[in-house]
């Protein structure tokens, strides 16, 4: 049986990182493959171990055990000299490594625990012997463990999620790479000449997909209010349709940003958002599922050049029409399923510019056309459900499972000179 080794600078579970969450779907997917109609696995399982942190990319820290319980795992704590370890079990076989960073977040907490951490990757790695190591990340540490993992034997396979690498030298020690969408492995490519492989990110069914019996799809969900997922073009849109449309229910689920930090925004725009009483805000939760089932739309208004957008294909395999920005891989992602809109340019130059009302006007007539005409909100759902298939299990796991059992250790992932040096 092949051994997969996740390493990880965060929980794995983190509800703050589409990253995390993609890797750590990925791991679940090896460990337990979905059944063709026979019922017979489609690839060989893989077994699957992660050393992490429990420190998130949220603004406040996880209380783990319990986050990890409300996600269906199984929990052992473990206090060694220095250090705690949470060991958690998937229902799906993947055991996870958690060594416990307290409330330091993703990016604080290795001057207090990287010797700790050091010890239990070694410890993994010493008794696992993995046959790939899968990780991101070009920090000092991050790479020096996956230069340990390629000396031990494992070929190290390279998650790319986002466009923030700009040095070919951070991939020296990688043998292969793969990018959510085909617009971030063109990027890289010119940018750096590496051959990455393209794979939609995947999905646990159990953790997305809503079933009919729980629909209550009446509202208008945003996720993640933060400037560069495009908050100021919420804020306008949620002011508007709050004053023309109070039937209109709009939910925002907090991630990187909270309730408090969107009120603010709004006020520095002269906007009071809380007069509405339309909208509503909810904190982070274990599963999607949870405010995918009362979503009767989604919106992903980004400002950055996104390499994917996981919510997005969450949404589409439940039927949601997504209405995203053309940035990035956006339109790819959205596909036929759902609806691109174009950005106000102020917001272009500046995440931060206060929008009036006619500036959101495309996005709010698409809204409420999406309320008001039951043909054709039946016809977008039935779109977005056809544009999701792609994302299945079924459709993408195997092309993981591929790539885990073809990397070779000393492959190298360079093509090529980069088209824009």
């Amino acid at each position: 049986m092949r051994t997969v080794l996740l390493m990880l600078s965060q929980c794995p579970h983190d509800p703050a990182s589409g990253a995390a969450r993609v890797m750590r779907t990925v791991c679940e997917l090896l460990a337990s493959p979905p059944s063709n109609r026979s019922g017979k696995p489609l690839y060989e399982p893989s077994r699957v171990v992660a050393v992490a942190t429990t420190a998130t990319e949220a603004r406040e820290p996880l209380d783990a055990p319990e986050f990890l319980r409300e996600a269906g795992l199984s929990i052992h704590i473990q206090d060694q000299p220095g250090a705690r370890v949470i060991t958690a079990l998937s229902p799906g076989g993947a055991e996870y490594r958690l060594l416990d960073t307290g409330p330091h977040n993703a990016w604080s907490w290795e001057p207090t625990h990287e010797e700790a951490f050091e010890r239990l990757f070694a410890r993994t790695l010493d008794q696992h012997r993995p046959d790939a190591l899968f990780f991101f990340g070009e920090r000092q540490g991050e790479v020096r463990r996956a230069l340990a993992a390629r000396a031990a034997g494992a070929a190290v396979v390279f998650a790319l999620q986002n466009l923030a690498y700009h040095n070919p030298r951070s991939f020296d020690h990688v043998d292969a790479v793969i990018t959510p969408s085909r617009f971030a492995a063109d990027v890289y490519r010119r940018r750096l000449g590496i051959a990455c492989t393209p794979i939609l990110p995947p999905m646990v069914l159990g953790d997305v997909l809503v079933p009919p019996a729980d629909r209550a799809p009446d509202r208008l969900v945003f996720v993640n209010p933060v400037p560069e997922k495009g908050l100021m073009l919420f804020i306008a849109l949620a002011d508007l349709l709050g004053e023309r449309r109070p039937d209109i229910r709009i939910l925002l689920i907090e991630s990187r940003g909270g309730a408090d930090d969107v009120l603010r925004a709004a006020a520095s725009a002269g906007v009071d958002l809380a007069r509405h009483p339309s909208i509503e805000f909810a904190r982070r939760v274990p599963r999607p599922r949870d405010f995918l089932a009362v979503a009767r739309a989604l919106i992903a208004p980004s400002i950055v050049e996104e390499t994917a957008g996981l919510v997005v294909g969450e949404s589409l395999v439940n039927g949601i029409p997504p209405i995203v920005s053309p940035r990035g891989a956006l339109p790819e992602t959205a596909g036929a399923g759902g609806f691109v809109l174009p950005l106000p340019p102020a917001l272009l130059r500046d995440p931060h510019a206060a929008l009036a009302a006619a500036d959101v006007a495309p996005w709010a007539a698409l809204v409420e056309r999406l309320w008001d005409s039951r043909s054709f909100y039946d016809q977008c759902a039935a779109r977005a459900k056809t544009a999701g298939k792609p994302w299945l299990p079924a459709a993408v796991a195997p092309r993981y499972a591929e790539v885990f059992a073809s990397a070779r250790r000393g492959a190298g992932v360079f093509a090529g000179p980069p088209a824009n040096p």
